[in-house]
């Protein structure tokens, strides 16, 4: 019984626990400015690949793994929709 309450407690500190990585990831996903956008999607993949360096190290890491892969991805997709889009705008000129 104890170590379920022990578990119980400890979930809420882990659902807000923010990582040093969300915020330059927030930063890309939310530039609207095209030219910037480049370096914040730089300093998001840095981020993410510093936490997995991080992450080698933890027995308990599948979780915050799996989350750095969502981010990834949709760097990924962000990544591409800013060609498609410069394609576009120079097609256009």
């Amino acid at each position: 019984m104890q170590c379920a309450e022990a578990d119980r407690k400890q979930e809420p500190k882990d659902f807000f626990t923010s990582e040093s990585w969300h915020r330059p990831y927030a930063e890309a996903l939310l530039e609207t400015d095209p030219i910037e956008l480049r370096a914040r999607i730089a300093e998001a993949e840095r981020a993410i690949f510093v936490r997995y360096l991080e992450l080698c190290t933890s027995p308990d890491s599948q979780e915050q793994s799996l989350d750095l892969e969502r981010a990834v991805s949709e760097l990924l997709e962000l990544k591409r929709l800013k060609v498609v889009a410069e394609t576009q705008r120079n097609f256009l000129s």
